[in-house]
């Protein structure tokens, strides 16, 4: 993996939604929840009290806000999704994980350790159409057994934001 030349952007670096770049998040939640709906997909949230469809429209934001910083794609398909990249830069597959507290956690799925396919986990702050980058850390450092914890929805892996990588990773 080439993460120390992937250009990270700097940590608390915000990025707000223009207009179409709010619809085109509404439209392609929208056709994700409807798509995982229709065939029985289980939404794993670990921390929320949102409604799945909330959920849903508030990660394809923060995909999108990600994505417009790293000047990428995010993946636009609203096929049901099991273990896959939010997007891929040089290779790299990564899933965006998003918490409207400023102060959140990056929460992963023990799930996802078996789903396999994410290189990379990134954690965005934001919730409506302002998004903010607070970090990153390789799926290897994130399915630690001290990482894993009970938030009162089945255990997960919860990462403080001052544990993950910033733009200047060195390992």
């Amino acid at each position: 993996m080439l993460l120390d030349t992937m250009g990270f952007p700097d940590i608390n670096h915000s990025v707000s939604l223009n207009d179409l770049e709010i619809e085109l998040a509404k439209e392609l939640a929208y056709r994700r929840y409807h798509e995982c709906e229709t065939k029985n997909v289980v939404n794993r949230k670990m921390a929320s009290r949102k409604t799945n469809k909330e959920i849903v429209e508030s990660g394809t934001k923060s995909e999108i806000a990600f994505c417009k910083m790293m000047n990428c794609y995010p993946d636009l398909s609203y096929h049901p999704r099991k273990g896959s990249a939010d997007c891929y830069i040089d290779g790299v597959a990564i899933d965006i994980k998003t918490t409207k507290m400023n102060e959140g956690q990056l929460l992963v799925t023990p799930k996802k350790k078996y789903d396999g396919g994410i290189d990379v986990y990134v954690l965005m702050t934001g919730l409506d159409r302002k998004f903010t980058y607070k970090g990153w850390m390789k799926s290897e450092e994130v399915y630690q057994d001290q990482n894993m914890t009970d938030l009162g929805y089945g255990p997960t892996y919860a990462i403080k934001q001052q544990e993950l990588h910033g733009n200047n990773y060195r390992k």
